[in-house]
């Protein structure tokens, strides 16, 4: 018990005069239940943040969330465990409505379910509507600043979303995390990535350049088998933007290290090392990184 109690100090910052009155305090049996119902009470009382299902999706507000500015942020996430994306939104403290969307493990459900050209628009009308239900207000009259981010294959959403102008134009800013395929087409003896399905993506990338929209792309250097990586992709967006790489390492957190960056405008590539899963997986614990540079 005291093992455990030492442990939980540390983890929780405690200073060291406190450490020591609680683990005298240990034997007290009647202290330390008091204690611990205090604490899970407490961080009932911090953690506020509403979590509400939609028919596709989860509504997430965040405890600190600002109803009184005249545009509402609003964020949609595709792919990843709902939990991952809440931490790393409230890392960021981006004050902004998000919806998280998981459909399986392909991209192929992604684009299945955003071919329909109408899903997006119920899904937003959706959560406006349960946010006024829980404030009493109305948002309709507010102008949405809407941005879509997604991890591994969430990508195929994205792709099918923007490709409709409607959408394009509603569409602020998207965060692409380790995650943009396409086919190959066979050009001579070249395998080379299908432009076609990278033409609405690379729209959004020369847009952003002109800082009309945000784009940040993120890759590994995992080579899948069948189809482009997503190094190929990055380099044909850098490419067809004239946009200048810089070779510059940079630690993000522990074993997720940049190896090089490109900018221009507000079109952002970041390229890291690695080709593992676990490597994979680093693009979405650090998401939080990339709102900011958003927010910021």
């Amino acid at each position: 018990m005291l093992f455990i109690l030492n442990l939980w100090c540390h983890k929780n910052y405690l200073c060291e005069g406190l450490k020591r009155y609680l683990i005298e305090n240990i034997k007290n049996f009647t202290f330390l239940i008091y204690f611990l119902l205090f604490c899970s009470l407490w961080g009932q009382i911090i953690n506020t943040h509403k979590i509400y299902s939609l028919k596709t999706g989860e509504l997430f507000i965040p405890s600190d969330f600002n109803d009184s500015s005249d545009t509402l942020i609003l964020f949609i996430h595709f792919h990843g465990k709902s939990s991952t994306v809440h931490d790393g939104f409230l890392k960021s403290r981006m004050r902004a409505i998000l919806i998280t969307i998981h459909l399986g493990i392909f991209s192929s459900p992604y684009q299945k379910a955003f071919s329909d050209s109408t899903l997006l628009d119920s899904i937003l009308i959706e959560a406006i509507e349960t946010i006024k239900t829980l404030t009493g207000k109305s948002y309709y009259h507010k102008k949405i600043k809407l941005f879509l981010t997604s991890f591994s294959a969430g990508y195929g959403a994205i792709r099918e979303i923007i490709r409709h102008d409607r959408y394009y134009e509603k569409v602020d800013g998207i965060i692409i995390l380790d995650g943009l395929h396409t086919d190959y087409v066979q050009v001579d003896s070249d395998r080379l990535i299908n432009s076609a399905q990278m033409k609405d993506f690379l729209r959004f990338a020369r847009d952003a350049t002109k800082f009309k929209k945000h784009f940040i792309l993120t890759h590994s250097e995992i080579i899948p088998e069948g189809y482009s990586s997503t190094t190929e992709t990055a380099q044909y967006l850098i490419d067809s933007t004239s946009t200048e790489k810089i070779f510059s390492e940079r630690m993000f957190d522990h074993n997720f290290v940049q190896k090089y960056y490109a900018i221009n405008g507000n079109f952002r590539v970041f390229g890291f090392y690695g080709d593992t899963a676990k490597d994979h997986l680093y693009h979405l614990y650090n998401i939080d990184k990339f709102l900011n540079i958003i927010r910021h």
